[in-house]
């Protein structure tokens, strides 16, 4: 486990010239904050602490570079402003198995913010329990994309028509994503249901 300093300042800084960073099986408890550069996370826990919020950005501050994370866990992380878990002004993010879950955010976008940039929420990634005291208790964009690439976890269904990616077409998504099948029912992507959304 890897923690802040008590002074609350990052637990990692990447600036223009910072080599690529990797971290595989850690537990991190604190910001990881990216202007440039490469910061690969593989089966990692980036777990906060609810009562040291960070202003935006609770475990992810990123307004350059390039972010991976693959089987990583954003649990109970927090913002004072925007983005409980992450916070994405510029660059590009991918989330590949991950999942977000008991982040808040005291104004919008409970788990993930996106004011520009790119995000990719890929392969069963799943946002569960998250909350904001404005909009968008799991994801709310400002500007930039938001895109989710299927299979959706099963029981969970996208609403999207025919094709491997889905771009998310509204500002806010207040319930966990992708949306869970009514208990009994099942479905993972739009592809693979017998009758929308769930059967």
């Amino acid at each position: 486990t890897i923690l802040r300093a008590s002074n609350g300042s990052n637990l990692l800084l990447m600036l223009p010239g910072s080599p690529p960073v990797s971290f595989h099986n850690l537990t991190l408890q604190g910001q990881l904050t990216v202007e440039a550069g490469l910061l690969q996370m593989t089966a990692c826990t980036l777990a906060g602490d609810l009562s040291r919020p960070t202003i935006d950005g609770g475990a992810l501050l990123l307004t350059g570079g390039r972010v991976t994370a693959s089987e990583t866990r954003f649990l109970r992380n927090a913002a004072i402003h925007n983005g409980g878990a992450a916070y994405v002004d510029g660059g590009a993010a991918e989330f590949d198995r991950c999942l977000f879950e008991r982040n808040t955010a005291g104004r919008d976008g409970g788990a993930l913010h996106v004011r520009s940039g790119s995000v990719l929420l890929q392969q069963e990634t799943l946002f569960v329990s998250n909350s904001a005291a404005g909009e968008g208790n799991s994801i709310f964009v400002v500007n930039g994309s938001v895109r989710y690439s299927l299979p959706c976890p099963l029981g969970r269904w996208l609403d999207v028509a025919r094709g491997a990616r889905s771009v998310l077409v509204t500002s806010q998504v207040d319930a966990d994503f992708p949306h869970a099948c009514a208990p009994g029912l099942y479905g993972d992507s739009y592809d693979r249901q017998s009758s929308s959304p769930c059967s």
